[in-house]
């Protein structure tokens, strides 16, 4: 049996990826785009929004450990270069400075919130709908959320940040308009129809934004609104 060199053996392997690739090709013409559910896309967004707030947490520590270096470098210049400032046994515990003034966050408590200080407590929604179960939650330092659903998929979701000035609603959007609840708490309402949801936006008398989404009938909505103690 003749012996195959390997060009031979090279260019039959070539050929035959050649082939491959073209009759993939010629099925990928009579492929239809995949259309993701409005559900997925929505917790994609979420998983989005969660890493941009872990990206943006990140950043501000390099930059916080960057700056501290700057610190220390200019801080033993000036030791270094000035005979008077050694004699003053001006004395700094780096260590300690730097656990003082900064905080860097691992993985597994990253914004988790401080006992003595809850920004909010499930306990504070006095209404969940019949049928209704907590589905998620994320409790951080500077937000709160949680994701109430039923067996038919319709849902309900509560964020709360300590940040009075946050706004998350996007623009599209195809109903707006302002109301007042019960207690008198003026807040923004939107309707999306292309995804049957409704956002809710308001600020409480402690300057906390609480963004509440649902696919609920919008009485439904304003009752759990209505009964959130503050």
């Amino acid at each position: 049996m003749a012996k195959i060199s390997n060009k031979e053996l090279h260019d039959c392997v070539v050929k035959m990826m050649d082939l491959e690739e073209k009759l993939l090709m010629e099925e990928m013409k009579d492929a239809q785009p995949h259309v993701f559910s409005n559900e997925f896309e929505r917790k994609m967004q979420e998983v989005m929004r969660v890493q941009a707030r872990v990206n943006k947490r990140s950043d501000l520590v390099r930059y916080l450990a960057t700056a501290a270096v700057v610190i220390l470098m200019i801080f033993g210049l000036l030791f270094i270069g000035n005979e008077d400032l050694r004699a003053s046994e001006f004395k700094i515990n780096i260590l300690e400075w730097f656990e003082e003034f900064f905080v860097v966050e691992n993985d597994s408590n990253a914004g988790k919130t401080d006992p003595t200080d809850i920004l909010f407590d499930e306990s504070q929604i006095g209404y969940i709908p019949e049928g209704y179960e907590k589905v998620a939650e994320e409790v951080l330092f500077s937000e709160v959320g949680y994701r109430y659903q039923n067996k038919l998929g319709d849902y309900f979701d509560i964020w709360i940040y300590r940040d009075g000035n946050y706004s998350g609603v996007d623009n599209d959007q195809t109903k707006h308009d302002i109301g007042v609840s019960v207690r008198g708490i003026e807040y923004r309402y939107v309707y999306k129809e292309l995804d049957g949801e409704y956002i809710i936006t308001w600020v409480d008398i402690n300057e906390k934004f609480y963004l509440l989404t649902s696919t609920m009938e919008f009485c439904e909505i304003l009752r759990v609104m209505d009964s959130i103690s503050y």
